[in-house]
């Protein structure tokens, strides 16, 4: 999907869980995003006000991430993104009462987790 993801930071706590993504957006997708789209948004006057920066790319990718166990299952259906940009995005998930030994950042849609497109936390 023209970029990559990995987990830098992993706090497990009692109460939550919290996580950190390092994001990387290949030069080649966000040129090919900006032929499709433009440069960015531009006011009434055609002052560009946002140039496209990659997060674009990123954006439905992060928020349909959840918890997920190696085979799919979800874990929780609440929290997840609390930030992002292109280089970065920052999880919060409510604490699961027991994690299993491999733990991944899914996609998830109508309950169906993408492994394919997944992040190992641990």
């Amino acid at each position: 999907d023209g970029f990559t993801a990995a987990v830098t930071e992993a706090a497990f706590s009692p109460l939550m869980t919290y996580l950190t993504l390092q994001l990387e957006v290949s030069p080649e997708a966000l040129a090919a995003y900006k032929e499709a789209n433009g440069e960015g948004f531009f006011d009434d006057e055609g002052n560009l006000i946002y140039a496209y920066d990659g997060s674009e790319l990123v954006a439905s990718w992060l928020f349909d991430l959840q918890l997920v166990d190696s085979a799919g299952g979800v874990l929780t259906h609440e929290g997840g993104n609390s930030g992002y940009s292109a280089d970065w995005a920052e999880f919060i998930y409510p604490a699961a009462e027991e994690l299993p030994e491999e733990l991944w950042l899914a996609p998830v849609r109508d309950g169906q987790a993408d492994m394919t497109r997944a992040v190992r936390v641990r």
